[in-house]
């Protein structure tokens, strides 16, 4: 094996003042330059970024004018309806509407069912209300209605500071309600 001799940097001579300026700007020079390359490119993808979630938000703006115009259609008033009506209704479209009709016309006993299950419960605990009628996610179940996908409803519901895990329930789904009982919920009903 080759030898190696240890230098003694205490015997060798110092290098010149220049190079070690020349050394120590050159370092600088393409630190500097690289850090200014890494800011640009950082900075043009975060204006990207940036520019996307602003068109996300004006979608998102557009998204909710166009809900706020839509007229409420509450499903549980219709099978109300349906019910006022009697054995009669269901009868006639079994009869005349086919194997399709008849699909549906089971299909819509199990809501009818529910719909005054719904409707008694709040009366018996004023301090509880569906989900769906509550102030602070009756505007979220509308999303839903329309057809907004679940996670994106969900991210709006939490931007709100509010439980995303909430749009998960059924839509009639009783909660506490500290909105002052009866009232505010006959005026949430309304409104629906």
């Amino acid at each position: 094996m080759a030898t190696t001799t240890r230098l003694e940097f205490t015997q060798a001579s110092p290098l010149p003042a220049a190079t070690v300026s020349l050394l120590i700007n050159n370092f600088i020079l393409n630190t500097s330059r690289f850090l200014n390359s890494f800011v640009a490119s950082a900075d043009a993808k975060l204006a990207g970024v940036s520019s996307k979630i602003s068109n996300v938000e004006t979608m998102m703006t557009i998204l909710e004018a166009k809900l706020a115009s839509v007229p409420d259609a509450d499903p549980a008033e219709a099978p109300t309806t349906a019910a006022q009506g009697g054995p009669s209704n269901e009868g006639g479209e079994g009869s005349s509407g086919g194997a399709s009709a008849t699909a549906s016309s089971t299909a819509e006993p199990s809501a009818e069912e529910a719909a005054p299950t719904t409707a008694i419960v709040p009366a018996a605990d004023p301090n509880q209300i569906a989900i769906s009628k509550h102030p602070d996610y009756i505007a979220f179940f509308k999303q839903l209605k329309v057809g907004a996908p679940l996670p994106a409803v969900q991210m709006k519901v939490s931007a709100a500071g509010l439980d995303p895990s909430m749009m998960e329930l059924d839509p009639e789904t009783l909660v506490p309600f500290e909105g002052g009982g009866e009232e505010e919920q006959a005026e949430a009903g309304e409104t629906e």
